[in-house]
């Protein structure tokens, strides 16, 4: 047992001067200002990948991408290689400062002016000289917001990664893998789901850089608005029809139709505060809402011609033109009118006109109302 401990500890120390041994062959005449090729017409052969771990969220209002990730740079040091059977360690980790590392920037980053800090952390050096550098954290990058179907639009949000100084013949930049690496992803997000990722190359002929763009394509989750938008607009522009089966002689009327107005108004606001202040593109669902507020401004226009018909104290008939337009929605005992040559046409007093002119406004409105609603949803599936 005793011997067994004693060859523990040796082995250990070994190991140890191992390490020290292959720390000073390594970096003793190492430069980390030199790129780590023998022949210097050879380009630097890197490859870069991302793994997501957390779609945390989607700022409409700064147009900014918030996600949490690894971005992951490998890359092959010649002067950082060595022999297995010389020292017997398969790989070490040293910090990032030490060796020579490529500048490479996020270009839609919003806070750190895309640099990739690289300063703070630490690489893996295999023995054939392939070098590992992982880099995670919190990112926000900039992200055109497409509003144009809220609240039923995909969103489509990348983070491009490139080379700072160097070109193409002196650091060969290629993705790792043609997806997002999703194998740690946490997909509790209660806002969006995500659809699909993929990495696209795009080359700077004019600059000789290569760019590498790291897409998510993500829906929202439009349950919570179509609760608290969608649906209580769908019901005011019901409620709207509403006013013209109001008795003019109730005093109701417009008193019903301001509380819808101010409804709509309040909804207005709330949408306001969702969407960004851009005119690139327009929610499909705020026209539809401002075709509505304008109906509904209509509304009480045409209330306020209902209650003075209504109120006229002529004792004149109403003019044969008022009868003939509301004929199709006159009812059955307003036949035969004495006062109008047109027998198919009856009002007996102003305050019939006034009825029927409610009938004609609430069939029409109504007509107008679900086309309207019925090219709003139509909308969304093209």
């Amino acid at each position: 047992m005793h011997c067994l401990v004693l060859l523990c500890l040796l082995l250990n120390i070994s190991t140890c001067d191992g390490q020290r041994e292959l720390y000073d062959h390594l970096f003793s005449n190492h430069s980390a200002l030199v790129r780590p090729v023998a022949n210097v017409g050879t380009p630097v052969h890197m490859t870069v990948g991302f793994g997501l771990i957390t779609l945390e969220n989607h700022d409409e209002i700064r147009q900014v991408f918030i996600s949490q990730g690894v971005l992951t740079v490998t890359w092959r040091d010649e002067t950082l290689v060595w022999s297995l059977f010389d020292f017997n360690v398969t790989r070490i980790i040293v910090p990032a400062s030490a060796l020579w590392v490529p500048d490479l920037i996020i270009l839609n980053d919003v806070n750190n002016n895309g640099h990739v800090p690289t300063d703070v952390v630490s690489v893996v050096v295999h023995y054939t000289g392939d070098v590992m550098l992982s880099v995670g954290g919190r990112r926000e990058t900039y992200c055109r917001v497409d509003v144009t179907k809220f609240p039923f639009d995909t969103q489509v949000c990348q983070i491009r990664v490139r080379q700072w100084a160097s070109i193409d013949s002196e650091v060969r930049v290629t993705p790792k893998s043609s997806n997002i690496d999703l194998s740690e992803y946490n997909g509790n997000n209660g806002e969006y789901t995500m659809v699909h990722t993929n990495i696209t190359t795009v080359t700077n002929e004019k600059k000789h850089q290569t760019e590498l763009r790291f897409s998510v394509t993500f829906t929202r989750k439009s349950l919570y608005y179509i609760q608290l938008c969608v649906l209580p607009v769908i019901l005011l522009s019901i409620l709207n029809l509403a006013v013209f089966l109001v008795p003019s002689e109730s005093g109701e009327k417009m008193t019903l139709g301001i509380s819808v107005f101010l409804s709509y108004a309040v909804f207005l606001t709330i949408i306001h505060g969702f969407l960004p202040e851009i005119s690139d593109t327009i929610s499909i669902y705020g026209i539809y809402l401002s075709v509505m507020v304008c109906l509904k401004v209509l509304t009480l226009l045409l209330s306020v011609a209902v209650l003075n018909i209504h109120h006229n104290k002529s004792q004149q008939p109403p003019p044969s033109w008022l009868c003939r337009t509301m004929s199709w929605y006159s009812t059955p005992e307003t036949v035969n009118n004495p006062f109008v040559n047109d027998t198919t046409v009856h009002c007996e007093s102003w305050h019939d006109a006034a009825r029927n002119v409610d009938r004609m406004l609430f069939f029409t409105f109504s007509i107008v109302t679900l086309t309207v609603t019925t090219g709003f949803f139509c909308s969304f599936t093209t």
